[in-house]
């Protein structure tokens, strides 16, 4: 029983045409007498929205399935402060604004006080802004309240991001370190397909971003990802399709490749604040770590908004033999099979994120495990 994973706050629900629903897209494909796949996707033009690619099965309303009963309080302040806009009175909220940062503060060093010390802990940490408001305040637990965090490994993604994340260790002096090594081919393992990506998504969701001495069974995974709830609004936060689907799906992903997961940011503790902070608040720019004004604002008062902000990417650096079984595992396919849909082999390799990276990993895990 994964409980950390269990009591987040879930935004990506699949529904069949029977009415049954699943975290997993692939679960619920696999009960379905019949499955047909949406030729609509076949089009690199298409953009789904609640649709995916069996026309029997949809991304469920997270409106109404998200335990959206849980935050009446949230809906009704929504509502108001729609009303004070109206009115202009939306620029009363900021008065109080240094107040609201030091309340987010505490609730979110509440939440970290939550971490398990008979746990082993991967932080999967970066030089952005929610990597750096966990780190500081790790420190500060430890520095003001006894606590050890020696079970924590902090480790980073890759090289782009490796000088700021070296800097933040040494300036809140943890020394239990991990920095994979992106330099090397395949680094990320992407070609072994035994990491389905649930849905319509690109190869980067099947990322070994832990490297191969790390076994994820043994670790709970921490992360500061959907940092977004600081950006929005509770309505636009759950129906973005941005958010409910590719990365609501993640979120079951990576739960299943680790021991379990823990996300400060969708405990129901968290989020109950980040919904009522004012709209008018939210998703300003801020030139000094590129990110938004109320996160930029949580790193200054915690000390770490000097430090410089590396640009985040990833060295994927396929060797040839992977390219050509990549290509090969495609053309074998059974999604090939049946269709004759050829990739682009260019766009493949060089765009982590583009169509034919999304058709190469559906049709290598998802459509291979249903109908091979």
């Amino acid at each position: 029983m994964k409980k950390n994973y269990q009591s987040l706050f879930n935004r990506c629900i699949y529904i069949d045409n029977e009415g049954e629903l699943s975290n997993s897209f692939l679960t619920l494909a696999k009960k379905q007498k019949h499955l047909t796949f949406d030729r609509r996707y076949l089009d690199p033009k298409f953009r789904q929205v609640t649709e995916t690619p069996f026309k029997e099965i949809r991304h469920y309303d997270n409106f109404i399935s998200m335990d959206i009963n849980t935050f009446p309080q949230e809906r009704e302040r929504e509502r108001e402060r729609e009303r004070e806009r109206e009115q202009g009175l939306d620029t009363l909220h900021t008065q109080h604004y240094d107040k609201i940062l030091d309340y987010y503060i505490s609730a979110y060093k509440d939440v970290l006080r939550g971490l398990d010390k008979n746990e082993k802990y991967l932080f999967s940490c970066s030089n952005g802004s929610d990597s750096r408001i966990i780190i500081s305040l790790l420190a500060q637990l430890r520095d003001e309240e006894g606590y050890s965090f020696d079970n924590i490994l902090f480790h980073c993604w890759g090289r782009p991001e490796k000088d700021s994340f070296l800097q933040l260790m040494r300036r809140f002096k943890f020394d239990n370190i991990s920095i994979l090594d992106d330099a090397k081919e395949d680094a990320y393992s992407i070609c072994s397909s035994d990491i389905c990506v649930e849905g319509f998504y690109p190869y980067d969701i099947m990322m070994k971003f832990w490297g191969e001495k790390i076994n994820p069974q043994e670790y709970i995974l921490l992360s500061g990802a959907e940092g977004e709830t600081l950006l929005r609004t509770f309505t636009e936060w759950v129906h973005s399709h941005g958010y409910f689907s590719s990365r609501g799906d993640a979120v079951h992903i990576l739960a299943a490749q680790f021991k379990d997961i823990f996300f400060p940011y969708l405990t129901k503790e968290l989020l109950k604040i980040s919904m009522l902070i004012p709209k008018n608040l939210k998703n300003i720019k801020d030139t000094r770590l590129s990110r938004d004004k109320l996160r930029t604002d949580i790193c200054e008062k915690l000390g770490t908004a000097d430090i410089p902000m590396q640009s985040s990417h990833y060295n994927f650096n396929f060797s040839a033999y992977n390219k050509k079984t990549m290509m090969d595992k495609y053309l074998a396919s059974q999604f090939y099979k049946d269709f004759k849909f050829s990739l682009n082999p260019d766009e493949l390799f060089t765009s982590n994120s583009s169509f034919s990276a999304k058709m190469w990993a559906f049709a290598t895990t998802v459509y291979e495990r249903i109908f091979a």
